[in-house]
């Protein structure tokens, strides 16, 4: 699998259960779950934020419901 870091030309390897691998070229944790690179933030975070990115609407709802 391609390094999800940008600019990475590197190729992870899964190894067993382990839930992400780690990039030989630039050292990137790759969450082999969400197929991305989101340090310090747990998959259902990560899941949760792309759910919005790009989403105008869904931004607008969030702000109006939560004021953030």
């Amino acid at each position: 699998m391609d390094c999800k870091r940008i600019g990475c030309s590197g190729r992870v390897q899964p190894n067993g259960t382990v839930p992400f691998a780690v990039c030989q070229e630039c050292r990137s944790p790759n969450c082999l779950r969400c197929s991305a690179i989101h340090e310090n933030q747990s998959c259902k975070k990560y899941q949760n934020s792309i759910q919005y990115k790009g989403s105008p609407g869904k931004i607008a709802s969030c702000i109006a419901r939560y004021g953030f």
